[in-house]
């Protein structure tokens, strides 16, 4: 039977595989009629494959796209960060999921850029985290997010050196989670404070579990770390990285905490070996998956702290690859992953995810 449209119709076919004959007439005010067929063949070894570049053109400017993209509809909080060193940044994904909130980031000197001051005012946000100090932070930005929130509606978490400021950001997100009347599962991470890969990996899902990020060092765990983790009532602390990252001395130290149990959950040799690692953790025990997975740089860290927050949303991966090539390793993971891996997003311009790194993924994918 045929069916009357009064302008341009999608239509949509039954299901089944094989041909369908699709008849559409044409009718003028004269009653003047043309009809067309057309046969659809349905096949269903055609693969749909979709993928999304968001960038912006520079880190700061990306990382405001990847704001404008998750929270198109705003956002009470956002988190400010330095975008030129990564240490103050890295226990900024757990608070961005309590809060449920963005991470814009700025320059460690000077005003607040107007690219960003515009995106506070988008959001809405009634509340400012800043990461940090000073010497990441400057206090003229402070100041300047001051004018647009309110003075007592911008907090800054800083302390003498990252691992404070990490306990700090911690203290803060469990903080978070008990004003809003929503239970502290108890779990938390553990990474290496002296480079940024397996924190930023573990990002998307401090953010989907509202987990705090904790960093060691070369020291190990203090008493000031240990007194925090038993303080906010963590139960499991789990590890991300290699006995050459966080130590077995410094995992005996935390497991001596009273009630807290310590896994090492990923290790690898290196960043890209532990983005296949962490990978498969993060979707067999944590219900993450591999659309959707968020390509970016791996040897700058802006666009990873950054593309957190909507991996986390989406319950997805941060993949990192090298600027001009695809890993081989996370190329084989992407492989043996195909038929899930329907989708992808590659966070930054052509400068940071090159052209030639993102054929070879969508070569694997589609």
């Amino acid at each position: 039977s045929w069916q009357a449209y009064a302008a341009r119709q999608t239509i949509v076919l039954p299901e089944g595989d094989g041909a369908h004959t699709v008849a559409v007439q044409y009718r003028d005010v004269a009653l003047n009629t043309v009809t067309l067929l057309d046969s659809i063949m349905l096949d269903p070894e055609i693969r749909v494959f979709d993928w999304v570049e968001i960038s912006g053109s520079d880190r700061y400017l990306t990382a405001r796209a990847v704001s404008l993209s998750a929270f198109a509809g705003g956002s009470d909080t956002v988190i400010i960060s330095t975008g030129e060193n990564y240490p103050d940044a890295l226990g900024a994904g757990g608070l961005a999921g309590a809060a449920e909130c963005p991470i814009l980031l700025v320059k460690k000197t000077g005003a607040l850029p107007t690219a960003v001051a515009n995106e506070v005012k988008r959001l809405g946000a009634k509340k400012v985290y800043i990461t940090g100090s000073t010497a990441a932070v400057s206090a003229q930005t402070e100041s300047d997010l001051k004018k647009i929130v309110g003075s007592a509606n911008v907090t800054r978490l800083g302390g003498r050196d990252r691992y404070a400021t990490a306990n700090l950001i911690a203290i803060e997100t469990v903080r978070v989670l008990a004003a809003k009347g929503t239970p502290f599962t108890g779990k938390a991470f553990v990474t290496t404070g002296l480079d940024f890969p397996d924190a930023l990996l573990a990002s998307p899902v401090a953010y989907a579990e509202q987990r705090p990020i904790f960093i060691v060092g070369r020291a190990g765990a203090d008493g000031s770390l240990r007194a925090t983790i038993a303080a906010l009532g963590v139960t499991e602390l789990d590890i991300v990285g290699s006995t050459a990252s966080v130590s077995t001395s410094v995992e005996a130290a935390l497991a001596g905490v009273a009630g807290v149990s310590v896994e090492r959950v990923a290790s690898a040799s290196d960043k890209y070996a532990m983005t296949v690692a962490f990978a498969k953790w993060a979707c067999a025990e944590e219900g993450f998956s591999y659309a959707d997975m968020g390509v970016t740089i791996g040897d700058r860290f802006p666009d990873a702290l950054a593309a957190g927050p909507l991996q986390g949303m989406s319950r997805s991966l941060v993949v990192l690859t090298p600027q001009k090539s695809l890993d081989s390793r996370v190329r084989s993971m992407m492989e043996a992953n195909y038929e899930v891996a329907d989708s992808v997003r590659f966070y930054g311009t052509t400068a940071a995810v090159s052209q030639t790194a993102r054929d070879a993924v969508m070569n694997v994918l589609k």
